[in-house]
């Protein structure tokens, strides 16, 4: 099992970034990423001490932020044990917007 965790970030221009940092140890009590998640969902800007430099990205510039693998218990906000069974789900969604953006024109 990998020893760290990965935070993929892809901004609403389309900017993706990808970040690593130690996964919690099994029983740590400094943090959890089930805790890191839900101040992340709490919060208006994503901090990140990235390489000596402090990266800060609003949360109203983010489109999607993925994170794992989840090894700790996640905040009751989550739905878990939920499984993928397609990408194409945002193009759907965009095509309807569009669709649906004609008709309010026309």
């Amino acid at each position: 099992m990998s020893n760290s965790t990965t935070i993929h970030i892809e901004s609403i221009d389309g900017t993706k970034h990808a970040f690593s940092m130690p996964a919690p140890q099994e029983g740590a009590v400094e943090y959890t990423v089930g805790s890191r998640i839900e101040r992340f969902l709490n919060q208006q800007s994503v901090a990140l001490s990235v390489d000596g430099e402090l990266l800060v990205i609003p949360m109203h510039q983010i489109k999607s932020l993925r994170i794992g693998p989840i090894r700790s218990k996640l905040p009751e906000s989550v739905v878990a044990t939920v499984t993928r069974i397609n990408d194409d789900a945002p193009e759907m969604m965009a095509a309807n917007n569009s669709t649906a953006h004609q008709r309010k024109s026309a």
